[in-house]
């Protein structure tokens, strides 16, 4: 019903896929129980699967990095990009994939694989204009403190995002989280990892 009423692919389901990929609140709960947004998610989409995540807590660094790269593209009488019509032309093209996931009929962990091109190439673009800026010249130890820092946080992330992949079920998640999100990877946790039930009662 959903494909023959909006298509594999449909820009209404953009603002889910933006909350899915990058601010991941539609997991949380209403005061009426229900889980936010649910109606549009029910409505849009097949499945919206777990476990919630976003692009700036498994990669804070590359985001960082390309969101800066942007602003300096775009940026009137920047200088520091002398190609910025090359550079926009190759970040659109690799924009194309985050369009189509953002709109999909499903949304999948797994995904995520397809928005990583442009990140990375924003990335690398934003290093190499941020090495030319004379102020970040000025303030080196900052910078790589900033950067240790955003990298450590990524990797933990990660790690903690990999466990609840791992324990997560696969499908729509409206059914599994309604006694909220906390309380099922409680139980998903204490279920795959049966010693911590022991370690908690002591």
């Amino acid at each position: 019903i959903r494909v023959e009423t909006y298509g594999l692919f449909n820009i209404s389901r953009i603002p889910l896929g933006v909350m899915y990929y990058f601010v991941p609140i539609w997991v949380f709960r209403r005061s009426d129980g229900r889980l936010a947004f649910e109606e549009h998610q029910v409505r849009l989409i097949d499945s919206m699967e777990l476990p919630p995540s976003s692009f700036f807590l498994t990669d804070p660094l590359l985001m960082l990095l390309m969101l800066y790269a942007g602003w300096a593209i775009l940026r009137p009488h920047s200088g520091i990009l002398t190609r910025r019509v090359h550079a926009l032309a190759i970040a659109g093209g690799l924009a194309a994939p985050w369009l189509l996931m953002l709109c999909a009929l499903s949304m999948n962990f797994r995904y995520r694989m397809d928005f990583y091109p442009l990140i990375e190439f924003g990335a690398f673009l934003g290093f190499m204009m941020l090495c030319r800026n004379s102020w970040a010249a000025m303030a080196p130890r900052s910078l790589r403190v900033a950067a240790v820092v955003s990298m450590g946080f990524g990797v933990a992330a990660s790690h903690v995002i990999l466990v609840l992949y791992r324990v997560s079920h696969f499908g729509s998640p409206v059914a599994l989280l309604c006694q909220g999100v906390f309380a099922y990877y409680v139980q998903q946790i204490l279920e795959f990892f049966p010693f911590l039930t022991r370690w908690i009662g002591s």
